[in-house]
């Protein structure tokens, strides 16, 4: 099998988030109205795409396949929507995601449970936020497959003078690559290995 080989494995639709309020934490399945805690901000996962992402060229505009973006939208509701555009993952297993307040920072830290197989893919993952007063936060997505070197997803924004917008930074290995070699959009890359599930970075290599 070379390196252009793929596998096409679909991930589930619809996963569970984690989510961490102060010292409260609770499980709430995707899709789930939003919780808060006595009118303290409160976030959960709102839905995980299948493998290839979005739509989101219909609603953002096409994300190249070697970046991976934070969208935001802000509303009058105080409700903060984030997009987490290209997040690596395995294909088989399900997203587990920590939603972190401290103070005016924002942690989001995504993890995965369940079976691990030989596939990863790109997937764009859908936060809400809800309760949150408009000011000025840092937020910062602490991604599973970091790889080494690159710079983390972050972004300090004024939500009262900014409500919506995105950024992105590069990805320098698999499962992210240029666009002209990007996957077809329903399929995974075949990896070798099976990826530590405590790993912050992809050490597994493709075939060759």
């Amino acid at each position: 099998m070379n390196s252009r080989a793929f596998w096409r494995v679909y991930a589930g639709r619809y996963t569970l988030g984690l989510i961490l309020i102060s010292s409260v934490v609770t499980l709430v399945a995707c899709g789930d109205s939003s919780v808060s805690d006595g009118g303290k901000p409160a976030g959960i996962v709102i839905m995980r795409s299948d493998c290839g992402g979005f739509e989101v060229e219909k609603r953002f505009g096409w994300v190249p396949t070697d970046k991976t973006c934070l969208r935001w939208d802000y509303n009058n509701e105080r409700t903060l929507l984030l997009f987490h555009l290209n997040a690596g993952m395995n294909c088989c297993t399900h997203l587990v995601a920590t939603v972190d307040f401290d103070d005016y920072k924002i942690t989001i830290r995504e993890d995965e449970s369940g079976q691990y197989c030989f596939c990863q893919c790109l997937y764009d993952i859908e936060y809400s936020i809800t309760d949150l007063p408009p000011a000025r936060y840092t937020i910062v997505v602490e991604e599973k497959y970091l790889p080494e070197g690159d710079d983390s997803l972050s972004v300090t924004i004024d939500l009262a003078e900014k409500p919506s917008g995105q950024v992105c930074v590069d990805r320098t290995r698999s499962p992210w690559e240029p666009p002209e070699v990007g996957m077809n959009s329903l399929e995974g890359r075949l990896i070798v290995g099976v990826v530590e599930k405590n790993s912050r970075h992809n050490s597994a290599h493709e075939s060759h």
